[in-house]
C-alpha cells in the first residue's frame, strides 16, 4: 500500500517548524484479491521533534472498506497510529504503523510530504 500525503509546503530552517498538527488530504491506490481501489480523505498528523528524530501519530479517515474477494466496498473506515521518522535540513522522512479499522490490519508505509 503506498500513500501520498498534501500538506502545506512549510520551509523548515529549525527542526521545531515541524513540531505542532498538520492537517492536510491524502490519497493512495492499492490492490488486494482481485480487487484495485483508491482512497483519499483528510489526515491529521501531531509531530513532535527533538534533535532530528520524530515521533507523533497519525488518522486517516475516509478510508474504503472493500471485500477483497467481491470488491464490494462496505463502507469508510479509519487508518490510525503512531508515526517515527527523521528530520533532516529542510527534509522529513515519516513512517506510519498504522491500523486499518475496517479489517484491524497493520501498515508499515512511507508517508511523503508534499
Amino acid at each position: 500500500m503506498g500513500f501520498l500525503l498534501l500538506v502545506q509546503t512549510v520551509n523548515a530552517q529549525q527542526q521545531a517548524c515541524w513540531s505542532g498538527t498538520w492537517v492536510g488530504t491524502y490519497s493512495w491506490t492499492t490492490s488486494g484479491g482481485n480487487c484495485s481501489w483508491e482512497s483519499s480523505g483528510n489526515i491529521t498528523m501531531t509531530l513532535f521533534v527533538t534533535n532530528g528524530i520524530v515521533t507523533g501519530s497519525a488518522t486517516e479517515d475516509g478510508v474504503v472498506c472493500i471485500n477483497e474477494k467481491t470488491c464490494v466496498i462496505r463502507g469508510y473506515g479509519t487508518l490510525t497510529g503512531p508515526l517515527s521518522g527523521t528530520v533532516t535540513g529542510n527534509t522529513i522522512s515519516l513512517t506510519g504503523n498504522l491500523t486499518n479499522s475496517c479489517n484491524g490490519a497493520a501498515y508499515v508505509a512511507p508517508l511523503v510530504a508534499h
